[in-house]
């Protein structure tokens, strides 16, 4: 019998959005309501450690194929993923990005260096964004905008442009951002960002400064793209 589908609606809602991804993989083998009710999930958390069964990875791109997510959370780490299933992962991102995601968080640490999808650097949707923590940032596109950006976290992102242009458009396509946040980034690498770490240093203290800073960071991008 199936006992999940005579649950009041909003009981099921609550249920499902408490659930791992796991779990409501298994689930839509157990309920016949389970296909007309994945739809209302806000918050879709994908999160492994060990090599991944390619069927819930499967079931996870179905999802994101056919269904609006409000905030996606997913963590991959330390992955022997052959090209296939890293193209699929991407897939996966750019479904979520062209249906309106507003809140973003990327945990994705290989063994590989990683590439996001140009997608990502285009999302009119996104309003919160955490990248981390393994993957190389070596070309922001020329089209980049997130016009909706306010909250930006960045946890050991590698960028491997040592001029640093990669960071400046990356923040350049952030016209209303609020918040930033970097976390183990090699600063010393980049000569043009020894002032700027002192501004941030600054900031800390200072708060009223980051608007300065972004000010100066979309201006010396202006000024090294002319």
């Amino acid at each position: 019998m199936d006992r999940f589908s005579n649950l009041p609606i909003d009981l099921i809602y609550e249920i499902i959005s408490l659930l791992s991804t796991d779990d409501v993989a298994s689930l839509q083998y157990a309920s016949k309501k389970f296909k007309s009710l994945v739809s209302v999930i806000p918050n879709l958390a994908f999160e492994t450690s060990s090599e991944i069964r390619g069927c819930l990875l499967y079931f996870v791109s179905g999802i994101l194929a056919r269904h609006r997510v409000r905030r996606l959370s997913l963590k991959l780490r330390y992955l022997n993923f052959d090209s296939s299933r890293w193209n699929l992962v991407n897939e996966c991102l750019i479904n979520v990005l062209k249906r309106g995601v507003m809140d973003l968080e990327l945990d994705i640490n290989v063994k590989e260096d990683y590439k996001l999808p140009s997608e990502l650097f285009t999302c009119k949707s996104v309003v919160k964004m955490k990248l981390g923590s393994g993957f190389v940032i070596d070309m922001i596109p020329e089209n980049a905008l997130l016009p909706s950006l306010k909250s930006l976290i960045l946890d050991s992102v590698r960028f491997v442009d040592v001029d640093g242009c990669a960071f400046q458009k990356l923040i350049s396509a952030c016209p209303v951002l609020k918040e930033l946040v970097i976390d183990h980034l090699n600063w010393e690498k980049w000569k043009w960002c020894r002032v700027l770490l002192l501004g941030v240093m600054y900031w800390k203290k200072k708060k009223n400064m980051f608007a300065l800073i972004l000010s100066y960071l979309v201006l010396i991008h202006r000024v090294l793209s002319t």
